[in-house]
């Protein structure tokens, strides 16, 4: 009886081990669809974004350059640059000679290897206590003077050389630097 017993606890363990190796089959298909399905959903949202992607920056190739601009300066660095002798164009917003002035400036920079020139914004807040209802310029202490309007400053060894504050000046000058 001993051994009936014994043979049908064999049975019942064979059984058991059986169930569990079919379990663990099947655990492991059910993992590896699960990791199939994960990937597919993957891919197809990686392919989703790269079609949106170029129909978003079609025409446009290669990456944006970001550039630092070094000719734009602060009323207080206009007597410190590096150069001994150069142009700093003082602009007003408002004065529709701006670009006329500019693009003289540009030539006269073309033509001459050596020149150089820098423009300061009125519109810039750090220039704001440099706005006057008349241009003054102190030569003693530059830091007090004021700017009413567009106005062309030629420094010469980090002193003020000259001033162009009417229209008329500025543009006689540029004429014939730019030349």
């Amino acid at each position: 009886m001993y051994l009936v017993i014994m043979m049908k606890k064999a049975k019942k363990e064979k059984n058991n081990n059986s169930k569990n190796t079919v379990m663990n089959g099947n655990e492991l298909k059910s993992l590896i669809i699960l990791v199939v399905i994960v990937s597919l959903i993957f891919l197809a949202f990686y392919g989703i974004t790269l079609l949106v992607d170029k129909k978003e920056n079609k025409g446009e190739t290669g990456v944006l350059q970001e550039t630092i601009q070094y000719d734009e300066i602060m009323v207080g660095q206009i007597l410190n640059r590096k150069e001994k002798d150069y142009y700093v164009l003082i602009k007003n917003s408002d004065n529709n000679y701006n670009n006329l002035y500019l693009a003289y400036l540009n030539t006269y920079v073309t033509n001459n290897e050596e020149a150089k020139y820098y423009t300061v914004d009125f519109g810039n807040a750090l220039n704001s206590s440099y706005v006057g209802e008349t241009t003054i310029i102190d030569k003693n202490n530059f830091f007090d003077s004021k700017f009413a309007d567009t106005t062309l400053i030629r420094v010469k060894n980090n002193k003020i050389s000259k001033v162009y504050s009417t229209h008329e000046d500025i543009f006689t000058l540029l004429k014939q630097i730019a030349a």
